[in-house]
């Protein structure tokens, strides 16, 4: 798991729904310190954690983990 790309994906969704990282340690049941470490991408989230995470802000994980942005730029074979 791309721990920067998580990072810094679930901080931009957390800017663009205008929510805190209080708000976020809240529905993921921790500490703000906990979270705000993930969310610098110090620490890499656990799977669990990126699931509530998704949950909380109504997004897939793969958006978070960048992994449906890259599946969905490359082109089908034969297409250009």
């Amino acid at each position: 798991m791309a721990t920067r790309a998580a990072a810094a994906n679930v901080r931009a969704e957390l800017g663009r729904q205008r929510r805190t990282r209080r708000d976020l340690a809240a529905a993921m049941g921790v500490d703000e310190h906990r979270v705000s470490k993930r969310v610098r991408g110090l620490v890499p989230f656990s799977a669990d954690e990126l699931a509530v995470a998704a949950e909380f802000l109504q997004v897939s994980v793969d958006d978070l983990t960048g992994a449906s942005t890259s599946a969905t730029r490359r082109p089908a074979a034969g297409v250009a």
